[in-house]
């Protein structure tokens, strides 16, 4: 691996330090079903936020609407507060929906799953091995 202007000082220290860091990797061990699963609800997270709006077809943000009333003048010249014209003002009720989603939304979805989902993947009944008791992702002791 070395070129020609490295020294062979500079290559055994490579070497050392590639050693060090393998066996610091080997020592993690095999991903967990915990951080699989936190690493699947951040993509999870990541995919809701790009996805809720995205301008070039509808999201998932537009199945959640809710419909706004606004009320416009419709004599706009004369005003209700000072009544220049002398004729008591006339409103229309304009109708239109906005998205009821926001990036929140996408946010509180996945905390609640962390809250919901199990740590291990033992709460089936017909596994082998001690149970689950309880622990969740997420627990409210962990964050107190």
């Amino acid at each position: 691996m070395s070129t020609d202007g490295d020294s062979p000082k500079k290559t055994s220290v490579s070497r050392a330090i590639y050693r060090i860091l393998d066996a610091r990797y080997k020592e993690l061990g095999p991903v967990t079903y915990h951080q699989a699963s936190v690493l699947v609800l951040f993509v999870l997270l990541v995919l809701l936020w790009c996805f809720r709006d995205p301008k070039f077809v509808p999201g998932w943000g537009s199945l959640i609407t809710v419909g706004k009333t606004k009320f416009v003048e419709l004599n706009g010249t004369c005003s209700s507060t000072s009544n220049p014209c002398g004729v008591d003002p006339v409103y229309a009720a304009e109708q239109h929906t906005e998205l009821a989603v926001d990036d929140a939304t996408a946010g509180m979805i996945v905390v609640f799953l962390l809250f919901v989902l199990p740590s291990r993947l033992n709460f089936w009944p017909f596994t082998s091995g001690p149970g689950n008791n309880g622990t969740n992702i997420l627990s409210d002791t962990f964050l107190q």
